[in-house]
Protein backbone atom coordinates (compact mmCIF):
# COMPACT_ATOMS: atom_id res chain seq x y z
CA UNK A 1 0.00 0.00 0.00
CA UNK A 2 2.75 2.71 0.76
CA UNK A 3 4.14 2.17 -3.06
CA UNK A 4 0.71 2.52 -4.24
CA UNK A 5 -0.08 5.77 -2.21
CA UNK A 6 4.03 6.67 -3.60
CA UNK A 7 3.36 6.24 -7.26
CA UNK A 8 -0.46 6.44 -7.97
CA UNK A 9 -1.75 9.17 -5.08
CA UNK A 10 -0.18 12.80 -5.82
CA UNK A 11 -2.78 14.44 -3.05
CA UNK A 12 -4.78 13.00 -0.17
CA UNK A 13 -8.14 13.10 -2.21
CA UNK A 14 -6.44 11.01 -4.98
CA UNK A 15 -5.24 8.71 -2.20
CA UNK A 16 -8.64 8.21 -0.58
CA UNK A 17 -10.36 7.84 -3.96
CA UNK A 18 -7.90 5.03 -5.03
CA UNK A 19 -8.77 3.37 -1.30
CA UNK A 20 -12.38 3.84 -1.61
CA UNK A 21 -13.29 3.02 -5.40
CA UNK A 22 -10.14 0.62 -6.56
CA UNK A 23 -8.82 -1.00 -3.07
CA UNK A 24 -12.60 -0.83 -0.97
CA UNK A 25 -10.54 0.03 2.15
CA UNK A 26 -11.34 3.52 4.33
CA UNK A 27 -8.23 5.40 5.45
CA UNK A 28 -8.28 4.22 8.36
CA UNK A 29 -8.24 0.68 7.54
CA UNK A 30 -5.19 1.70 4.79
CA UNK A 31 -3.28 3.31 7.89
CA UNK A 32 -3.68 0.57 10.26
CA UNK A 33 -2.98 -1.99 7.60
CA UNK A 34 0.60 0.18 6.82
CA UNK A 35 1.56 0.73 9.97
CA UNK A 36 1.40 -3.16 10.58
CA UNK A 37 3.48 -3.73 7.67
CA UNK A 38 6.13 -1.51 8.15
CA UNK A 39 6.32 -2.50 12.11
CA UNK A 40 4.75 0.75 13.71
CA UNK A 41 2.02 -1.42 15.29
CA UNK A 42 0.87 -5.04 16.44
CA UNK A 43 -2.02 -6.62 15.58
CA UNK A 44 -2.94 -6.68 19.44
CA UNK A 45 -2.45 -2.72 19.55
CA UNK A 46 -4.99 -2.57 16.87
CA UNK A 47 -7.02 -4.86 17.83
CA UNK A 48 -7.03 -3.01 21.71
CA UNK A 49 -7.13 0.14 20.35
CA UNK A 50 -10.32 -1.21 18.21
CA UNK A 51 -11.92 -2.36 21.11
CA UNK A 52 -11.11 0.79 22.68
CA UNK A 53 -12.92 3.15 20.14
CA UNK A 54 -15.80 0.80 20.29
CA UNK A 55 -16.20 0.83 24.28
CA UNK A 56 -15.68 4.72 23.84
CA UNK A 57 -18.35 4.50 20.72
CA UNK A 58 -20.92 2.39 23.53
CA UNK A 59 -20.70 4.66 26.42
CA UNK A 60 -21.26 7.65 24.26
CA UNK A 61 -24.21 6.45 23.26
CA UNK A 62 -25.27 4.83 26.28
CA UNK A 63 -26.68 1.91 24.49
CA UNK A 64 -25.07 -0.99 22.78
CA UNK A 65 -25.88 -3.74 20.27
CA UNK A 66 -25.83 -5.94 23.14
CA UNK A 67 -28.27 -3.89 24.41
CA UNK A 68 -30.77 -3.40 21.48
CA UNK A 69 -30.75 -7.03 21.22
CA UNK A 70 -31.95 -7.91 24.51
CA UNK A 71 -34.79 -5.60 24.40
CA UNK A 72 -35.80 -7.20 20.78
CA UNK A 73 -36.39 -10.47 22.62
CA UNK A 74 -36.96 -8.89 26.06
CA UNK A 75 -34.12 -9.98 28.31
CA UNK A 76 -32.71 -7.54 31.20
CA UNK A 77 -30.64 -5.13 29.79
CA UNK A 78 -27.82 -5.45 32.58
CA UNK A 79 -28.09 -9.17 34.17
CA UNK A 80 -26.07 -8.74 37.39
CA UNK A 81 -23.48 -11.49 36.76
CA UNK A 82 -21.20 -10.19 39.82
CA UNK A 83 -23.77 -10.79 42.68
CA UNK A 84 -22.87 -13.94 44.92
CA UNK A 85 -25.93 -13.83 46.65
CA UNK A 86 -28.33 -16.66 45.96
CA UNK A 87 -31.51 -15.10 44.03
CA UNK A 88 -34.75 -15.33 46.01
CA UNK A 89 -37.26 -18.36 44.78
CA UNK A 90 -39.13 -16.67 42.17
CA UNK A 91 -42.60 -16.12 42.21
CA UNK A 92 -44.91 -17.88 40.02
CA UNK A 93 -45.61 -14.77 37.77
CA UNK A 94 -41.59 -14.14 37.63
CA UNK A 95 -41.13 -17.97 36.54
CA UNK A 96 -43.06 -17.97 33.85
CA UNK A 97 -41.64 -14.39 32.50
CA UNK A 98 -38.24 -16.55 32.91
CA UNK A 99 -39.92 -19.20 31.15
CA UNK A 100 -40.89 -16.60 27.85
CA UNK A 101 -37.04 -14.87 27.86
CA UNK A 102 -35.37 -18.63 27.89
CA UNK A 103 -38.04 -19.34 24.58
CA UNK A 104 -37.41 -15.77 23.62
CA UNK A 105 -33.32 -16.33 23.98
CA UNK A 106 -33.76 -19.94 22.06
CA UNK A 107 -35.29 -18.16 19.19
CA UNK A 108 -33.17 -15.98 19.07
CA UNK A 109 -30.30 -17.69 18.79
CA UNK A 110 -31.99 -20.54 16.10
CA UNK A 111 -32.82 -17.63 13.96
CA UNK A 112 -29.02 -16.18 14.00
CA UNK A 113 -26.54 -17.36 11.76
CA UNK A 114 -23.76 -19.51 12.13
CA UNK A 115 -21.44 -16.42 11.25
CA UNK A 116 -23.61 -14.90 13.81
CA UNK A 117 -22.77 -17.56 16.76
CA UNK A 118 -19.40 -17.51 15.67
CA UNK A 119 -18.83 -14.07 16.19
CA UNK A 120 -20.54 -14.43 19.86
CA UNK A 121 -18.35 -17.46 20.65
CA UNK A 122 -15.57 -14.96 19.51
CA UNK A 123 -16.66 -12.00 21.66
CA UNK A 124 -16.98 -14.61 24.59
CA UNK A 125 -13.40 -16.34 24.38
CA UNK A 126 -11.57 -13.36 23.18
CA UNK A 127 -13.19 -10.27 22.31
CA UNK A 128 -14.96 -7.58 24.68
CA UNK A 129 -17.32 -10.16 26.32
CA UNK A 130 -14.34 -12.16 27.86
CA UNK A 131 -15.28 -11.08 31.15
CA UNK A 132 -18.63 -12.82 31.23
CA UNK A 133 -16.99 -16.12 29.19
CA UNK A 134 -16.32 -17.88 33.06
CA UNK A 135 -20.53 -16.88 33.81
CA UNK A 136 -21.35 -18.22 30.72
CA UNK A 137 -19.61 -22.25 30.58
CA UNK A 138 -20.81 -22.16 34.52
CA UNK A 139 -24.04 -21.45 33.74
CA UNK A 140 -24.09 -23.64 30.78
CA UNK A 141 -22.11 -26.79 33.14
CA UNK A 142 -24.48 -26.02 35.80
CA UNK A 143 -27.48 -26.38 33.97
CA UNK A 144 -26.00 -29.13 31.93
CA UNK A 145 -25.26 -31.21 35.32
CA UNK A 146 -28.29 -31.20 36.78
Amino acid sequence: MTTLKAHYAPTWQAWEAILKIKVKLSVGRASELMALADGRKSVQEIRSATAQRVADLRASRGSSLQGNVTKKIGLPAEPDFESDTKAPTPTPAIAQAGHAQALALIAALSASSSSTRSTAVDLLVSGSQQSQFETTTVAVSEQHGR
